[in-house]
């Protein structure tokens, strides 16, 4: 019992980053009924530069130090999933927009003042916001998928809202 536990808690988490992965997320996300959140949709700026410059070994310790520098400026009410690649989504509960727009904001500094990249690289990311508002929670995914999208079009190393 207690193995099958141990298993099913790592088949949650990403072994890289210790940030839970899609499943995980996936679960989380079933378990979260009608409770109110916001979401935040995080991507590496130019990720695939700097595996193909540097490698994927220093793209594994620059998600590592990303995973790192997002949770130090989180909650206990924030989940950190590793959606796919580079892409986190930062599962706000009980924040509405406004709070998670500051601590993307806050996170968006810190990582663009972040001193200990590997190498000393200059690593930023795109942040995506969207707070529930009775929609379903895929739809709410969807509109700060949307708003990251935006922050790309718009020059990357920003925060957008929808």
């Amino acid at each position: 019992s207690e193995q099958n536990r141990r298993t099913e808690e790592e088949a949650r988490y990403d072994p890289l980053t210790g940030a839970l992965n899609r499943l995980g997320g996936e679960k989380l996300l079933g378990e979260l009924g009608e409770m109110p959140l916001s979401f935040i949709y995080i991507d590496i700026d130019h990720f695939k530069h700097v595996n193909d410059a540097h490698g994927h070994p220093m793209g594994d310790e620059v998600l590592k130090h990303m995973v790192s520098e997002v949770l130090r400026h989180c909650d206990a009410l924030c989940r950190l999933v590793r959606w796919g690649g580079e892409e986190f989504v930062l599962v706000c509960l009980h924040y509405e927009q406004a709070r998670a727009e500051a601590l993307a904001e806050r996170i968006r500094g810190a990582l663009e003042r972040y001193p200990n990249w590997p190498l000393g690289l200059k690593v930023t990311a795109s942040f995506g916001v969207a707070e529930r508002c009775g929609d379903p929670l895929e739809k709410t995914l969807k509109r700060a998928d949307e708003a990251l999208y935006q922050a790309k079009e718009r020059g990357r190393n920003r925060v957008e809202v929808d």
